[in-house]
């Protein structure tokens, strides 16, 4: 791994948080998907291929991958997509590009997916309440700023952009967007992601309010301290973490108005 961040919490247990660069952490990363994908939420229909829910961009090179990891064992993972047109333009709605994102250049823009967390199913260890998915997005907002990335969509099921919006992560729902998918021909093969009660909602973020919402998450001093270079420790002390999130975070995004 491209280690990015470490956190630690509880009594010496650690996450680590960066890119694959070796084979049995792209294949633990795909068994992840494989199983939320495929066997837990059914996106994907049933197969052992452990790949099962891989799709052009994962075999085209345009993809790069986040994970974090627990005793070597990918517990979260996401992934950004660069391409010329994202998939998202391309194969999933029909929508008008929100002002902010069309004012900046389409090489700069992502779209950023395949977002799971599921520290305490793959390990048993007990984690902090959305401590990997922060630690995954914080991870994601290093590497877009490192490559210059001002912005991007992605795609997500309400119920999750519902927890996303609790925690104050900046990201919007694109408004009037109409599904295409379906109505064009796609090899894609998350086929009933979009065909269940729950629907997905289409968003945007822009770098600059996703890199202020990290930055004030772990560099308060009653969420973390940093102990090392990128190594942070997780104050369990005081109330709940989760609602410290909403509270830190909040205060943090006054400044910006949101389309």
């Amino acid at each position: 791994m491209i280690l990015y961040k470490t956190i630690t919490f509880g009594d010496g247990q650690k996450v680590e948080f960066g890119v694959p660069n070796a084979d049995f952490e792209i294949d633990k990363m795909f068994a992840l998907r494989h199983r939320v994908y495929v066997k837990e939420k059914k996106y994907v229909a049933d197969s052992d291929d452990p790949m099962a829910d891989a799709d052009k961009h994962d075999k085209n090179g345009k993809s790069t991958y986040f994970i974090a990891s627990i005793n070597n064992e990918v517990v979260g993972t996401a992934r950004v997509i660069r391409e010329n047109i994202t998939p998202m333009e391309a194969e999933y709605f029909d929508f008008e590009k929100p002002r902010v994102l069309n004012e900046l250049p389409q090489e700069k823009i992502v779209e950023i997916g395949r977002i799971i967390s599921r520290p305490y199913q793959i390990t048993g260890i007990k984690v902090p309440r959305s401590l990997v998915m922060l630690g995954i997005v914080s991870t994601m907002t290093e590497f877009g700023e490192r490559q210059g990335i001002v912005g991007g969509y992605g795609a997500m099921k309400m119920s999750a952009f519902k927890k996303f919006v609790k925690l104050n992560v900046p990201v919007h729902k694109i408004k009037n967007a109409e599904l295409k998918f379906g109505k064009i021909k796609t090899d894609d093969p998350l086929s009933n992601f979009f065909n269940n009660d729950d629907p997905v909602v289409p968003l945007y973020f822009l770098m600059k309010e996703i890199s202020t919402y990290t930055d004030t998450i772990f560099n308060h001093s009653r969420l973390f301290r940093k102990v090392g270079t990128n190594l942070y420790e997780f104050q369990s002390n005081g109330f709940n973490f989760f609602n410290r999130i909403m509270l830190f975070a909040s205060l943090a995004l006054r400044k910006f108005v949101w389309s």
